[in-house]
């Protein structure tokens, strides 16, 4: 009778949002299920489907981790004859990848790994989900590079993934994710190593990415700029023009298929800026840092203030505002970018490393008005913005030196001891 209803009620969750009591009193009513009843692990699998449901919608911290209990529950509890172990445990690996990601505990990476690695173990290669099994450990593996640096995983990410695209194949609807993920990952690596052979092969399998993605997919501008990142990260190390101009063009069909209300849309704003930048240093048309200078601005202005973004954006556009009126004399551009270094460094605590740099640029900014204009409240708003940054400096000292202090000290009692 109990498991008749919790089948009939289960069956009917799929993307449901159920009361906390009524989540509670499903769980409750498992435990009453003998340990070794066959539908147990899978009763309880669709409760922690139900948090997983829970936590995507209010990010509530309580049902992720009633979601790790509850999945690590059925994986443990799971006959050996239970052909759904496999999704038990590639759903408990999965949830304490997520608490990872917002809690940071190391030992949920851990785990994850080993649970992916133990799954993966136990798959033939003719198996249909082998391929999405090799990309849940190499994700895992991936995140815990991230966190511990160890370049280990980075590799056998890499493999793992490799394998996976040689298995999958070519209409399997994960293989464009998973291409973008391989190219992000060799990538990465030629940022770590410099080694050209992982960034040609970044740009071919980010190609590869995009051109299975349709273009009315929800991802295909964030692969979009992917592809373009890797290009133009190709252009700074050989200088092939080819490769500028075909960052420029990609990155502008991303923003073309971004909607100016999508939080990504002044990212991609600042990619294309960027590209046309670079490209504008290289030939010198200064119809590519005109156009720059209206994708900062539009970016800026898409972007609200409490975006930790927006004082490196503002700044980047000062910048490039000066480097127009060093170029043309236009005073007007030379106001504009005083008024935006203002406002970065309005937006940024004292404490961040790049406050230095903002006020900087702010003061440097109201010399050239003041050499431009001879206005006396330029230069002395120069000289205080200057001591602004010398005090600065001074407190980052001091901090570091009272820091070092303090652990002398607790070093010469430890050693006392």
């Amino acid at each position: 009778m109990i498991a008749s209803t919790l089948h009939s009620v289960l069956s009917q969750t799929a993307d449901r949002e159920f009361d906390s009591n009524v989540i509670n009193n499903l769980y409750r009513s498992i435990q009453f299920l003998p340990n070794a009843h066959p539908m147990r692990s899978q009763f309880l699998a669709g409760v922690g489907d139900i948090y997983v449901i829970r936590f995507r919608r209010s990010q509530c911290q309580d049902a992720l981790n009633k979601a790790v209990d509850i999945f690590q529950e059925a994986m443990l509890n799971a006959p050996g004859n239970d052909a759904q172990i496999h999704t038990y445990a590639e759903k408990y690996g999965s949830v304490l990848l997520h608490r990872f990601e917002k809690k940071g505990a190391v030992d949920d990476i851990q785990q994850s790994v080993l649970v992916f690695e133990k799954t993966l173990r136990l798959t033939p290669d003719d198996h249909p989900d082998k391929p999405s099994r090799l990309n849940d450990l190499g994700t895992s593996l991936l995140v815990r590079y991230k966190r511990l640096g160890d370049l280990s995983d980075m590799n056998q990410a890499i493999s793992l993934s490799e394998n996976a695209l040689r298995l999958a194949r070519d209409d399997h609807p994960g293989k464009p994710l998973w291409l973008l993920n391989l190219g992000i990952s060799f990538l990465d690596r030629f940022q770590r190593l410099g080694d050209l052979s992982d960034m040609t092969k970044s740009v071919s399998v980010t190609e590869e990415a995009v051109l299975l993605t349709p273009d009315d997919h929800p991802d295909k501008p964030s692969r979009l700029s992917t592809l373009g990142l890797s290009l133009f990260r190709r252009f700074e190390r050989l200088g092939d023009l080819s490769d500028i101009n075909k960052s420029v063009s990609v990155v502008e069909e991303a923003v073309r298929l971004t909607h100016d209300n999508h939080p990504r849309k002044p990212s991609q704003l600042n990619y294309l800026g960027n590209s046309l930048l670079r490209r504008f240093e290289r030939l010198g048309d200064l119809s590519d840092m005109n156009q720059a200078i209206l994708l900062f601005e539009q970016a800026v202005q898409l972007t609200l203030d409490d975006n930790p973004n927006k004082p490196s954006w503002l700044s980047n556009f000062g910048v490039l505002l000066s480097q127009r009126f060093e170029r043309l004399g236009d005073l007007s551009d030379l106001n504009k970018s005083i008024s935006l270094f203002e406002e970065a460094v309005r937006l940024t605590p004292d404490d961040h490393p790049k406050k230095l740099s903002w006020l900087a640029n702010l003061g440097n900014s109201l010399l050239r008005r003041f050499e431009r204009l001879g206005d006396l409240s330029d230069i002395n708003k120069s000289v205080s913005v200057k001591e602004e940054a010398v005090r600065l400096t001074l407190m980052t000292i001091l901090s570091r030196f009272c820091c070092s202090t303090i652990l002398a000290i607790h070093f010469w009692i430890a050693l006392s001891a």
